[in-house]
C-alpha cells in the first residue's frame, strides 16, 4: 500500500522536480557533452549495424563454390536424365514393334485391339488433332510475392480432370504422358 500511497501523494518523479529547479536557476538541464556523446554512440552503432548487414548479406566464397558444385551436379543429372529418357523412348518403340509383330503374326484383329489398348494406357503414342493448353503464372504478381498467382498442383489436377472428362484420348503434362492411374502431386 505504501507504493500506491506514494504514487497518489507525489505523482511526478523526483527527476522532474530537479530538472525544473535547474531550469529556474538558469543551468542547462543536460550538459552539452552528453548530447555529443549520444550522437557519437548513435553514429558508431549505425555504422556497425550497416557493416554487419552488408557482411551477412554478401555470400561467402565457400557458399558460392558449393552452389557452383551443386549446379554442376544438377546439370549432369539433367543430362543423364535426358539421355535415359531417349533410351526409354527407343526401347519402348522397339518393344511396341516386336509386340505388334508377334501379335500380328498370330491374329491381326488382336494386334489392332492391342494397339488400341496400349494407346489408352499410355504405352503408345497417339496421333491426330489435339488441344494444347498453356498455363503461365502472372509474372508481376509472382514478383510481388502474391502466392495465389502461382500454378499449383491442384490447378493442374483440375485441368487434366476436365480434359479427361471432355473425352481426351491422351494427356501429357510437361511432356510426360498421363494415364488414368497417374497422380499429380506437389513435392516441395
Amino acid at each position: 500500500m505504501t507504493l500506491l500511497t506514494e504514487v497518489m501523494a507525489r505523482p511526478l518523479d523526483g527527476g522532474y522536480a530537479e530538472a525544473a529547479a535547474r531550469r529556474e536557476a538558469g543551468l542547462a538541464v543536460r550538459p552539452r557533452w552528453t548530447w555529443s556523446m549520444v550522437l557519437a554512440i548513435a553514429l558508431v552503432l549505425g555504422l556497425a549495424v550497416t557493416w554487419g548487414v552488408r557482411v551477412l548479406r554478401s555470400p561467402a566464397e565457400s557458399d558460392q563454390r558449393a552452389r557452383a558444385r551443386l549446379e554442376e551436379t544438377a546439370e549432369a543429372a539433367r543430362a543423364r536424365l535426358d539421355a535415359l529418357g531417349e533410351q526409354v523412348g527407343a526401347l519402348s518403340a522397339e518393344v511396341n514393334a516386336l509386340r505388334d509383330e508377334l501379335i500380328g503374326l498370330r491374329d491381326p484383329s488382336a494386334a489392332a485391339a492391342a494397339r488400341e489398348l496400349s494407346a489408352q494406357v499410355g504405352a503408345q503414342a497417339v496421333t491426330g488433332p489435339g488441344v494444347r493448353v498453356a498455363i503461365t503464372p502472372d509474372a508481376d504478381a509472382v514478383a510481388q510475392g502474391n502466392s495465389d498467382a502461382r500454378i499449383r498442383s491442384g490447378d493442374l489436377r483440375l485441368i487434366v480432370g476436365a480434359l479427361w472428362q471432355a473425352g481426351a484420348e491422351a494427356v501429357a503434362v510437361v511432356g510426360v504422358r498421363l494415364t488414368a492411374r497417374s497422380a499429380i502431386r506437389d513435392v516441395g
